[in-house]
């Protein structure tokens, strides 16, 4: 069966992410299209590109703030018809929403604010240069912002935080694709049970993970605050993470805090647990990789996501039966059938995960096992 790659590079074309993925499942549904990818021209999205074997030339050059569309099709015609199609889609996506409203939707920071003067967040999702430039609009003017968009420097990520230190209020990010601030769902956030635990996190698929393993316990959310992936970096230092605990701290609905991140800097960890005990709340901690020297009073720590969900049940329900967690003679029995079904000559676990936190997970608990690991999330001088 033919292949053909077609792809298109569209510069300063900037558009939101939720957008780009909606164009492209779209393309996907399409006869005879393959595989398709519609997204920004980020260092990170053309690694992914040149791991399944989609990377052209025309690709390679573009810059962050150009749109490439990729499409993988039994032959060019359908390539080309496809990219057509989507650039359709895309300059269409908001004709139809004008349309429906009375008046012209605001165009800018400065023109919604006028009509919104009591809205006290801003959700931002544009080219990271400009980014930084509207939250810092926003945080003068006392509002919080969730700083969906990525490609952010650390230089103004750090800028931005220290404004929002100083004005005690939120910079949930950059690249935070998760929150809920007072039942409100912000970014890729699921469906939750309003409660009494609150989350601050530096991961966006671990704290989706955590909270919907809470929910199917019975057990609720108060808030939910995205940090961002680097505030726990030496750079940022965690100054969203310590805010956000002083602010479930005086939250009257959250009587439990968690605490969720990837492996983070051994620097920072200290200036987090010296905030954590200062809050006065029971908190339990998840950095995964990470185990603690030493006891500390009102915090709790576990190892995996589940382990963490369960922690919380146990202190919330005030439960000793474990939710989830199944008898090791059931695992080995499971185990053992699976293995069954393979070959002598198959020895590899693959594993695919649509989150950096699970497979930071995976990662640890074979590493327990003292398995060789090979991994697209960090690097070995072995490999």
């Amino acid at each position: 069966m033919g292949k053909s790659v077609i792809s298109k590079v569209v510069p300063r074309a900037y558009h939101d992410s939720v957008r780009l993925m909606q164009v492209s499942k779209e393309l996907s549904n399409l006869d005879s299209v393959q595989r398709t990818f519609v997204a920004m021209g980020t260092h990170s999205n053309k690694r992914v590109l040149e791991q399944i074997g989609l990377l052209t030339d025309a690709v390679k050059d573009a810059g962050a703030n150009d749109l490439i569309f990729v499409v993988e099709a039994k032959s060019k015609a359908i390539g080309e018809n496809a990219l057509a199609r989507a650039e359709i889609l895309l300059s269409d996506g908001g004709k139809d929403t004008l349309k429906n409203n009375k008046e012209r939707l605001p165009q800018s920071f400065g023109q919604a604010y006028k009509v919104f003067q009591d809205a006290n967040m801003l959700f931002v999702s544009v080219p990271g240069p400009y980014a930084a430039l509207e939250a810092a609009k926003a945080l003068n003017m006392n509002m919080n912002v969730m700083l969906f968009s990525d490609n952010v420097s650390l230089k103004d990520e750090l800028k931005l935080k220290m404004i929002a230190k100083q004005k005690e209020l939120l910079l949930m990010g950059p690249g935070c694709g998760t929150a809920i601030i007072n039942g409100i769902a912000l970014g890729f956030a699921n469906v939750l049970d309003r409660g009494s635990v609150g989350v601050v996190g530096a991961s966006g698929t671990g704290t989706q993970e955590f909270t919907t393993l809470l929910n199917r316990m019975g057990v609720g959310v108060s808030q939910v605050i995205g940090v961002g992936g680097r505030d726990l970096t030496d750079t940022i230092g965690g100054i969203m993470m310590k805010q956000g605990i002083n602010m479930l701290a005086s939250d009257p609905s959250t009587e439990l805090i968690v605490l969720i991140s990837k492996p983070p800097s051994t620097n920072v960890i200290p200036k987090i647990m010296e905030e954590a005990q200062a809050s006065g709340k029971p908190i339990v901690v998840n950095f995964l990789g990470w185990k603690p020297s030493q006891k500390f009073e009102n915090l709790y720590f576990t190892e995996t996501i589940e382990d963490t969900a369960e922690a919380v049940l146990s202190i919330v329900k005030k439960s000793t039966d474990p939710f989830f967690v199944t008898k090791t003679s059931a695992l080995l029995e499971m185990a053992y059938n699976e293995r069954a079904r393979f070959s002598k000559d198959q020895k590899y676990i693959r594993g695919l995960f649509s989150g950096g936190s699970l497979c930071d997970e995976a990662i640890d608990v074979f590493r327990r096992y003292s398995l060789e690991i090979y991994s697209n999330v960090e690097t070995s001088k072995k490999w």
